[in-house]
C-alpha cells in the first residue's frame, strides 16, 4: 500500500497579535511583518515555478492547443523554438520562456478584441 507524507506547510504562520483582543487590534507592526513575509514567499515561490524552457507538449496544454498546432507555429516562424540534442533522431524542440509570455499577451489581446 502507497503511503503519502503531507508536505510540511510554506506558509507563514498567522500573526502572533501583541494583544489579546485578536486581529482587530493588531499592532501595525505586527500585520507589517506577517504581509512581508507572505510576499517573500509568493516572490520566491514564483522564482521558482517558472522554468525556463518549455517542451512541445507542455506549451500546448498551456494554450489548449495541440502538439501539431505548437510545431506547425515553429514552423512557420510564429514560435522560436531551439532544438535540443537528444530525445530523438532529430532531437527535441524546447521553447524559451520569453517566447511563451509573447505568446500568451497576444493571446490576451486577441481575446479582448
Amino acid at each position: 500500500m502507497m503511503q503519502f507524507h503531507r508536505a510540511k506547510s510554506q506558509f507563514p504562520p498567522e500573526p502572533q497579535f501583541t494583544s489579546q483582543a485578536g486581529p482587530q487590534a493588531a499592532s501595525s507592526a505586527d500585520l507589517q511583518a506577517w504581509l512581508s513575509r507572505i510576499e517573500s514567499l509568493l516572490l520566491e515561490l514564483s522564482a521558482t515555478s517558472r522554468k525556463e524552457f518549455y517542451t512541445v507538449e507542455e506549451l500546448a496544454r498551456l494554450v489548449d492547443r495541440s502538439a501539431y498546432t505548437i510545431r506547425r507555429w515553429i514552423k512557420e516562424g510564429h514560435l522560436r523554438a531551439i532544438r535540443i540534442i537528444g530525445g530523438g533522431a532529430r532531437g527535441r524542440l524546447s521553447i524559451p520562456h520569453d517566447e511563451v509570455r509573447k505568446l500568451t499577451a497576444v493571446s490576451r489581446e486577441v481575446a479582448r478584441s
